[in-house]
């Protein structure tokens, strides 16, 4: 996780205390001199992690600031650096551990957030839902054949991509459903080529011989996607082949076609207008299967991650097969400043 100076500057302590990480969408209460030494915060969700070299690290995914620095006379009090099994005062009786959730044996890693995870831990296991599963592709050429799949996943902490190889492919592609809550554990995680993905992560993730994939039946805290609406009214001032959000009105759809590549490939496409809160409409152009199976009957509201910015006839927008088209979508709604 890339993070702002100003953030590894506030919250990295070193020496005896903790490390402690903040969220990378919580950022700006560094940049902003917000979070500083002496300020009272209210630490709203965590999550602590222990990494290979025994270091302790404090994921912090929600906090607020109460007072400012500037307004507290010095630190409160006489903080002592914790060291674990040591202490003055006996420990008082603490409530019982809230329940883990189920885990098979094979798993029992602690959960932890998407947030979290870099290439230096191996043990871990996420709880995510899948807003996004591609189509399986093959290739061919001078070092053999091969396939592959990639889905997109998120929590409550972030979204990453992944992506499965032959075996896994096998394994998992028949197992993984669209909307649907999983435990995934042990898989690579590397640097994001951001040529093939649009999802807010430094990271992606490679599913291996060691990776785990279970349903999880618990799932109703978990957001359906992240998502970062742009206005119509904006997409003149963006920049052409921008990846996006939208969120809109279906207007009218046109008829599906189909249209032959330079390959002789066959391909379906339908076209149709969106409409958002500033009153602007946008072309969206469908491809393959999302072309054929949508229907815009009724005039839905339609949410695209991931969509393309073309000048193509104007501003239009052109869903891939790397975009998430969702119909009357379970998310927050943007305010009228934004979609």
């Amino acid at each position: 996780m890339n993070l702002s100076e100003g953030a590894i500057e506030t919250l990295t302590m070193g020496g005896q205390h903790p490390d402690a990480v903040i969220q990378l969408l919580l950022n700006s209460l560094a940049d902003q001199n917000r979070l500083e030494p002496n300020c009272v915060c209210l630490l709203k969700k965590s999550v602590t992690n222990v990494l290979k070299d025994g270091r302790r690290v404090i994921i912090i995914l929600d906090i607020e600031v109460l007072k400012p620095a500037s307004d507290v006379d010095g630190k409160l009090g006489e903080p002592t650096p914790f060291v674990e099994g040591q202490g003055g005062k006996a420990p008082q009786a603490a409530e019982p551990p809230a329940p883990v959730r189920p885990l098979q044996a094979k798993n029992a890693n602690e959960v932890v957030p998407i947030a979290s995870l870099n290439p230096y831990q191996s043990k871990w296991t996420i709880r995510v839902r899948v807003t996004n599963k591609s189509n399986i592709r093959t290739w061919s050429n001078s070092r053999g054949d091969g396939k592959l799949f990639s889905m997109e996943i998120v929590d409550e902490s972030g979204e990453i991509r992944i992506t499965g190889f032959n075996q896994e492919v096998d394994k998992f592609y028949g197992l993984v459903e669209v909307g649907k809550v999983f435990y995934i554990s042990k898989g690579t995680l590397k640097i994001a080529n951001k040529q093939y993905s649009s999802m807010k992560n430094d990271y992606e993730m490679t599913l291996n011989g060691e990776s785990s994939i279970i349903p999880c039946e618990d799932a109703v805290d978990l957001p359906v996607a992240h998502c970062d609406f742009v206005a119509i009214s904006e997409l003149e001032a963006r920049e052409k082949d921008s990846v996006l959000d939208v969120i809109g009105v279906c207007k009218s759809v046109d008829e599906l076609t189909r249209l032959t590549t330079k390959s002789s490939r066959e391909v379906s496409k339908r076209t149709f207008n969106l409409m958002d809160m500033t009153g602007k409409v946008v072309s969206v152009t469908l491809w393959g299967e999302e072309a054929e199976n949508f229907d815009g009957s009724g005039q839905p509201i339609v949410a695209i991650k991931g969509a393309k910015l073309s000048d193509f006839g104007g501003r239009s927008l052109s869903a891939s097969f790397s975009s998430t088209l969702m119909i009357n979508p379970d998310i927050p709604r943007p305010t009228s400043s934004g979609a």
